[in-house]
Parts: structure tokens; C-alpha cells; sequence
């Protein structure tokens, strides 16, 4: 969660408050409840800022996400993911033809073995920003994709199979996959 006051002069009127205030990042531990790693996550988290919007997306390729957050008055921050991406991970880029060409409300089913996950490509899904236009699924130890359905906000279904894991796709409506790479950046910061 990016943070910051509103009023530059907030600690004028509650002395607790803080103008410039640190980013917050929560863990879903899969029981049904969020754990604050904010502390744990390194310095560059944790430095006050008066901050606006964040947004997620695997700027570098290398699936796992990323975050840039813009900073009222400050330079942004590009918070990249580089604790090493243990688990495997398949992204999509769906690409409508009937339906809006961005496929903003297609439905995504993905099944991995005894995983199934479900997503939803969605449109202005954040303050002062956007997301990454992929959808991002973390597949755990599961070594492959067994199917990905889409429901095209068009109507259309259609049902992929036998996905190999770790990399970015692009799924046209109504063709399937269609070559398109996406290459591992390397960022550096200054």
C-alpha cells in the first residue's frame, strides 16, 4: 500500500500523524489472513514518503511482480522483486478480436494439478495508476498447466492445454496462443 497524508501540515492538527509515511505490504498466508511484512522486506520499503499510487507488474520478466510507486513532489520508486522466484508462475496477455481488443472482463481459469485459480482482466484497478495488463498466476512446485479457460466478454469460450510453465503467453481471441516473447530485462538501478 503506497502512503501518505493529504495535508502537508497534518502534524498541526494531530501530532501523531505524519505527512510523509511508509509503505505498507501484506502476505496472504492462505488461511484466510494477511501478515504485515512491511519490516522484513528491506530499507527502501520502509523510507517515509508522501506517496500516491503503486503499481504492480513483472517489469523485468522474470515472473514474479514488481512495483513502481510515483511520490507527490519526490522521485518515484521502482521496487523490484529480487528475492529469487522459488516457484513456478505462468503469465497471459489476452488479446481480444470480437470483444474490446485490451479483453477488459474476460475470465480466466487456470488448473495446475490440484491448483485452481481464477482471474479476471480488469480495467482502472488503481489510484493515479495502472497495473501490468497480464494476468499473473503463481503455480507453486507445479511443473505445468493442464488447462487455461477463457470466457471472452464477447461470449466466446475456448479451453487451452498442456501450458508449459515459466514464461508470459498471448492469448488471441479465438486463435489461441500466438508467438510473442517476452525477453527478461535487466534493470539497474542508479
Amino acid at each position: 500500500m503506497a502512503n501518505g497524508h493529504i495535508l502537508d501540515n497534518v502534524e498541526l492538527y494531530h501530532a501523531e500523524t505524519r505527512y510523509a509515511e511508509p509503505k505498507l505490504v501484506y502476505r496472504n498466508n492462505g488461511r484466510g489472513l494477511f501478515e504485515n511484512m512491511s519490516d522484513s522486506l528491506g530499507p527502501d520499503l520502509a523510507l517515509p514518503r508522501v506517496s500516491r499510487a503503486a503499481a504492480a507488474g513483472d517489469l523485468d520478466n522474470d515472473g514474479d511482480l514488481d512495483i513502481l510507486v510515483s511520490n507527490n513532489g519526490q522521485q518515484p520508486q521502482l521496487l523490484l522483486n529480487e528475492g529469487g522466484n522459488a516457484n513456478h508462475w505462468l503469465e497471459i496477455q489476452l488479446v481480444g478480436t470480437r470483444s474490446n481488443r485490451d479483453s477488459v472482463g474476460a475470465r480466466v481459469k487456470v488448473t495446475s494439478g490440484d491448483l485452481v485459480s481464477y482471474d479476471q482482466r480488469k480495467g482502472g484497478r488503481s489510484y493515479q495508476s495502472a497495473h501490468d495488463g497480464r494476468l499473473h498466476f503463481g503455480l507453486g512446485s507445479r511443473t505445468k498447466v493442464d488447462s487455461i479457460e477463457i470466457r471472452w466478454p464477447g461470449g466466446l469460450s475456448e479451453t487451452l492445454r498442456n501450458i508449459e510453465v515459466d514464461r508470459a503467453i498471448t492469448i488471441k481471441e479465438g486463435s489461441g496462443i500466438t508467438p510473442r516473447t517476452y525477453p527478461r530485462v535487466t534493470i539497474k538501478p542508479r
